[in-house]
């Protein structure tokens, strides 16, 4: 998908430029998982997302465009849960700080992780999605680190560029 942005994803990411305004929403994950697992999971999302493929370049005359080109996997930082109220801290500074748009794909994971219960948070560029998205791409990551024997399928979907 290398395009041009349409008229309303080029005002958010114009908006986005003085004052980010991340997507972010977060699960709590209770029972034990492996990180290799969520890797996996991340890297399938993006293989299933055709949206979280993308960074945002910008062409001649500043013209933002979404790029497919040398795209990186899904950044994935984790650190160790430290209580119940954890998630809300960093929820506050996933909002706060800004994706890196034009080096890396449109979405960033967090794992606040801990051996019984883990908060998964996810932070997006507006332009990619909402937070009905969001809800789906939870729900992707959950099924896939929940049932880690199913086949994964990827769909194939007639999509307007």
């Amino acid at each position: 998908m290398n395009r041009i942005l349409t008229p309303s994803e080029h005002l958010m990411w114009l908006s986005y430029k003085n004052s980010p305004e991340n997507v972010t929403l977060s699960a709590t994950i209770k029972g034990s998982f492996t990180i290799d697992l969520l890797t996996e999971a991340l890297a399938w999302l993006q293989l299933r997302h055709s949206r979280l493929k993308v960074k945002i370049v910008t062409l001649h005359q500043n013209q933002p465009q979404f790029s497919l080109e040398n795209v990186p996997p899904i950044p994935l930082r984790i650190i160790e849960r430290q209580g119940e109220e954890h998630w809300c801290r960093e929820m506050v500074e996933e909002l706060r700080h800004p994706l890196s748009w034009s080096e890396e794909p449109l979405l960033r994971v967090l794992l606040l992780h801990s051996p019984d219960v883990s908060n998964l948070i996810i932070t997006f560029h507006h332009c990619i999605g909402d937070g009905l998205s969001g809800a789906y791409l939870i729900r992707d990551i959950l099924q896939f680190i929940g049932e880690p024997d199913n086949p994964r399928e990827l769909f194939t979907r007639l999509t307007s560029c």
